[in-house]
């Protein structure tokens, strides 16, 4: 049996990187989440939590800052098995200035992200690498960010059609899914 197609979501923040896997269909179903924690201090760790909510003991990595960690994080997403079904990843982008609606990401929206960087240099750069990191490892997989005016408003413009398949719920991940399959991949 041929496995249904997965979307990869990712969150960046400031010391941490977020991430799930969920299958698509007409109920999303998550097959993978995890975190690294901790990203440029003591203490850096890989979490990872398959479904069943059974977490896995932290794996201990030496990540003295996010460029590490996603390298650390592609290779070991490439290694799960889960990974050959991804067929899109989802960003979360915290702050979009006039972008609110889901669009894939381009050389236009990367040069655009770049220059609002200044509004959230907490977030925006290591969003931004993020988004870099995967288009050079994986150049043919879609990436989908979302892209929200106003960080306390992550749900704006998403379809209707993701309420209905539960897809909306609170987290950043679940949002990110949303957009990236708003309809079936």
């Amino acid at each position: 049996m041929t496995p249904r197609p997965c979307v990869l979501t990712i969150n960046g923040g400031s010391s941490s990187i977020r991430f799930a896997v969920y299958e698509a269909g007409e109920t999303l179903r998550r097959r993978l989440r995890g975190q690294i924690d901790r990203i440029g201090l003591t203490g850096t760790s890989l979490i990872v939590n398959e479904p069943v909510e059974q977490p896995t003991a932290p794996r201990r990595l030496a990540a003295a800052d996010h460029r590490t960690a996603v390298a650390f994080l592609l290779d070991w997403l490439e290694a799960e098995p889960v990974f050959a079904s991804v067929k899109a990843v989802g960003h979360r982008i915290v702050h979009g200035m006039k972008h609110s609606e889901p669009e894939r990401v381009t050389p236009n929206l990367l040069a655009e992200l770049h220059r609002i960087t200044p509004y959230a240099p907490d977030h925006l750069p290591r969003e931004i690498a993020l988004i870099e990191a995967f288009r050079r490892r994986h150049p043919r997989l879609p990436k989908w960010p979302v892209l929200t005016p106003r960080f306390t408003a992550p749900c704006r413009g998403l379809p209707n059609c993701c309420r209905s398949r539960g897809a909306i719920r609170p987290g950043a991940s679940s949002v990110t899914v949303s957009t990236v399959c708003p309809t079936p991949i």
